[in-house]
């Protein structure tokens, strides 16, 4: 695997916001596999963020209409791009986010052009984005009754291990059920694990069911009684399921705190990048 650290190389950058916002993205490192393989055969781009507004980014999502080399290659995923905002990982130099592009030709020397948007979840810019859950966990295995979470199409249930655990089961039970007239016994039960048993949750994850109705989930964090963030140690994604993996039991006082997606809190900035130096 090739790496290639680049000086900053800054986006164009317009918002679309009303809210001017200073936030900067710039390309950092270049990670080129050049691998015909079935795997590790892709291509890596980090952008760096950076500006006095930095802090307020709490989801970013990135929207390529182009992507080409200098041969003329397209380095688009044949994927359909993801439609939720991924977090914003701290590498220790400041937040980034990564692009994932096809592998370039072997004799291309550059990414000639790369085009599409960026769109920055910014909370602070609307205070109807967050939402706070008291006493979140008083009744687990029913939906969350909160105003502001319905008028948004959201439905959160908070669900115990015991009731995650009967759940996953059932969904294991049913892709059994599904596949098994047309497959084997053992791939019966490799199935039933791949698409029935989700995942594996601790006795202290927080889990979080969604019926999001209107695409407006973000993410969700917890907080003590004073304010501050409970750290995690993992946050595994499902289509309807989102497992917070903590460490230690939450504090009595948690709180749950909820992004939403509105028109005020995002920001779509355009991105074109031309010339950049393969390694």
């Amino acid at each position: 695997m090739i790496r290639l650290f680049l000086a900053a190389i800054t986006l164009l950058f317009a918002t679309a916001s009303a809210q001017a916002s200073d936030v900067r993205l710039s390309v950092t490192e270049v990670t080129d596999a050049r691998s015909t393989g079935p795997f590790n055969n892709g291509m890596e781009m980090k952008l760096k963020l950076t500006g006095d507004d930095v802090a307020s980014v709490k989801g970013i999502r990135t929207v390529l209409t182009k992507a080409v080399d200098e041969t003329g290659r397209n380095l688009l995923k044949d994927e359909k791009q993801d439609k939720d905002f991924g977090s914003v990982r701290d590498s220790g130099t400041g937040p980034e986010t990564t692009l994932r592009l096809k592998n370039p030709a072997r004799r291309a020397a550059t990414v000639k052009e790369i085009a599409g948007e960026v769109q920055m979840f910014m909370p602070d810019l609307d205070p109807a984005s967050v939402v706070m859950v008291r006493n979140f966990r008083a009744a687990t295995g029913k939906p969350l009754k909160n105003l502001q979470l319905a008028k948004a199409g959201l439905q959160v249930t908070v669900l115990s291990k015991a009731e995650y655990d009967v759940l996953s089961k059932q969904k294991e039970q049913e892709a059994g059920e599904k596949v098994g007239k047309n497959l084997g016994q053992a791939m019966v039960q490799a199935f039933k694990g791949m698409f029935g048993g989700f995942f594996r949750v601790g006795d202290n994850d927080l889990i979080l069911k969604l019926a999001d109705s209107g695409e407006v989930f973000i993410t969700a964090e917890v907080v003590d009684g004073t304010g501050h963030v409970v750290p995690t140690v993992s946050t595994t994604y499902g289509d309807d399921m989102r497992v917070l993996g903590f460490e230690h039991p939450l504090p009595a006082d948690a709180q749950l705190r909820i992004f939403l997606k509105t028109p005020k809190s995002v920001v779509t900035v355009p991105v074109k990048l031309v010339d950049i130096p393969l390694p």
